[in-house]
């Protein structure tokens, strides 16, 4: 019993650390969208963005 508990703790010491290392990865990217909307948000000028919002603006 000792063995089979020793063993499904390494198991799933294992797994946290892959699911750490894809929280890390989805962190990275989620961030760089963040930062890349806002940075468009802030480019665009207050026109360009208020008929964006009404669905004026041609795409």
């Amino acid at each position: 019993m000792k063995d089979e508990n020793e063993a499904i703790m390494s198991a799933l010491n294992t797994k946290i650390e892959d699911l750490k290392g894809e929280l890390v990865v989805c962190k990275a990217i989620m961030g760089k969208r963040v930062l890349s909307a806002t940075l468009n948000q802030r480019l665009m000028s207050p026109n360009q963005r208020s008929l964006k919002e009404q669905g004026l603006r041609r795409k």
